[in-house]
């Protein structure tokens, strides 16, 4: 029984293994909703058209032009830093690509000098 049981465990590790939940397609499309930064006063609307080209992912709106990001399943990440400065984008999409949730750092020397948080919907 406990080799069966080990067996059974093993296999369901292996079958989640791997699973892709979102491609670069579920990202593309027109995404509308607030934008809220830290150093902005209050929330404003925002629109941004998602393309992809082969398995990156481009961002065109608001902050964004032709912003490339590289996919690992249902989160994105780009921008640069060199030596604790730059600018961060980390993006998750809903694996039924409905809702996405953009957080936008801009850092100096490793300190967050600003962070906007962009919450979309298709």
């Amino acid at each position: 029984m406990k080799h069966f049981l080990l067996l059974a465990f093993v296999a369901i590790l292996v079958s989640s293994c791997g699973k892709d939940n979102c491609s670069a397609d579920t990202f593309v499309g027109t995404w509308a909703g607030t934008k809220t930064c830290t150093t902005s006063t209050g929330t404003s609307n925002v629109s941004i058209v998602v393309t992809k080209s082969g398995d990156k992912v481009i961002f065109n709106g608001d902050s964004f032009v032709d912003e490339s990001m590289d996919r690992d399943d249902c989160t994105l990440e780009g921008g640069f830093s060199a030596l604790g400065s730059g600018e961060t984008y980390t993006v998750s999409v809903s694996e039924d690509g409905k809702s996405m949730t953009v957080t936008y750092e801009i850092k100096a020397l490793s300190i967050v000098a600003e962070r906007c948080t962009y919450t979309l919907t298709k």
